[in-house]
């Protein structure tokens, strides 16, 4: 999960790989509130992960490790691995 995290700054946030790490804080990359839930859907909706209603655990400036956890206590026991790639027809 925290690579899929590190992925999609980078990817999609245009942060620097290898310049974070699980210990970086989301304030720390300018990462607010809006851009967190930027950040959310766009994990929903590229790998498929399961976002719950109430994210209020994130909401104190947690680190890169703490929102991974969180992702990944929040997933179902039946979701797609982290990172599988998502089928789409042609």
């Amino acid at each position: 999960m925290l690579a899929l995290l590190v992925g999609t700054l980078t990817d999609h946030f245009g942060k620097t790989a290898g310049a974070f790490g699980p210990g970086t804080r989301l304030e720390e990359l300018e990462v607010d509130s809006i851009a967190m839930l930027e950040l959310l859907t766009i994990l929903e909706d590229d790998h498929n992960l399961h976002m719950p209603d109430d994210i209020t655990a994130l909401r104190d400036n947690p680190t890169l490790s703490e929102v991974a956890d969180f992702l990944q206590s929040v997933q179902p026991a039946t979701a797609p691995a982290a990172g599988a790639v998502k089928a789409t027809a042609v």
